[in-house]
């Protein structure tokens, strides 16, 4: 304990260390930190045995010296404790200011990487597409002077093609290598052939011509007439979304034209066609319907509603059923998407369960 005390008395004035004592054993030009000192080889020797001795001494000197940190230039003196791991080599690289360099490298730590794990693919995700490719002539001969838009050829790989619609599924168990399909756009099967990679329904709103709820009506049908009932499920219940989110507001979204479009293309008794009918009946209010021959034109087609009710017998006939539901009971006409998409409600179906339900409660 010797050295430690005579070494403390050496460098402390004051209860504090002063670098201008230092400078009788560095003799060093500025004394901001530690690192602008340069230690004698007595000073470096008197610490080294002191560190040495104290190593050895099983009673320390926490007695001895003050429990605060004491400044030795910039770093701290530190208690026994922390001294006690200290090594001349360490000790000497600390008051000479040269990095400490390990006598062995740290081991090694490999940094994690999440390892990637290949996505499992859907069930017709799991088609080759090295396998041989069909042949896909959509639109009308270029010739006919009936439609303004172009032909277009696609090739699709066949187990694509068969696994998303029976259509295809038949005319290639037929041995058929190239197939027409005259009477659709090029766009909606190219949203197709999208839609059967990706499983994603989604029509571009940005193209030329583009109608929202005619666009979804050419969806369906051609979903229907392929035989894919995923493909026409995602173009209805984007419809339904359309409705239901709409209707609350004063104006229907539906006009005279669109069901008139609808009735033009789909077959009597399918479900597109309930949808649109019910949607219409549940919008409208008792005084509306009762007064249809005085609807407005609300678009440029020119079609009014008293046309669409003297032309259409199916519409006609849900709009006349509903006209005992009260306004407030109305939205009751609007039937389940599950319903629409199972083709279990047809033009009708709705607005008599509604009326029949209102008729066993009173």
């Amino acid at each position: 304990m010797g050295n430690i005390e005579r070494l403390e008395g050496e460098l402390e004035s004051d209860g504090t260390r002063n670098d201008t004592e230092l400078m009788d054993y560095e003799q060093a030009e500025e004394i901001d930190d530690i690192h602008s000192i340069t230690s004698s080889d007595e000073l470096l020797k008197e610490v080294t045995a002191a560190l040495h001795e104290e190593e050895q001494d099983d009673t320390g000197f926490d007695d001895e010296l003050p429990q605060s940190s004491t400044t030795f230039g910039s770093p701290l003196l530190r208690t026994p404790a922390n001294l006690s791991y200290a090594t001349p080599s360490r000790t000497q690289d600390w008051l000479t200011s040269q990095p400490y360099i390990p006598s062995s490298p740290p081991p090694f730590r490999p940094t994690y990487h999440r390892p990637y794990i290949e996505p499992e693919a859907p069930a017709r995700g799991q088609i080759s597409y090295s396998e041989p490719k069909i042949k896909v002539i959509v639109g009308p001969d270029p010739e006919d002077p009936l439609f303004n838009y172009t032909q277009r050829t696609f090739f699709v790989p066949a187990a694509l093609l068969s696994s998303n619609s029976t259509f295809f599924a038949a005319k290639l168990a037929a041995g058929n290598t190239t197939i027409h399909l005259p009477d659709f756009t090029p766009t909606m099967f190219q949203y197709f052939v999208d839609f059967t990679h990706s499983n994603i329904f989604s029509l571009n709103k940005n193209a030329a011509d583009f109608a929202l709820l005619p666009a979804h009506v050419d969806a369906w049908v051609l979903g229907f007439a392929l035989g894919s009932s995923v493909f026409m499920a995602a173009a209805m219940k984007t419809l339904y979304s359309i409705f239901w989110r709409q209707r609350k507001l004063a104006q229907s979204p539906i006009t005279a034209a669109d069901v008139l479009y609808v009735v033009g293309q789909t077959p009597p008794g399918s479900s597109l066609r309930a949808l649109f009918f019910d949607a219409v009946t549940a919008h409208w209010t008792r005084f509306e319907a009762f007064n249809i021959g005085n609807a407005m034109v609300v678009d440029g087609s020119g079609v009014s509603w008293s046309t669409v009710y003297n032309h259409c017998a199916d519409f006609r006939a849900t709009l006349a059923v509903g006209l005992v539901v009260v306004d407030k009971r109305r939205g009751q006409l609007l039937g389940e998407i599950e319903d629409y998409v199972s083709g279990r409600l047809q033009p009708g179906v709705r607005v008599r369960e509604v009326v029949n339900a209102l008729a066993e409660d009173q």
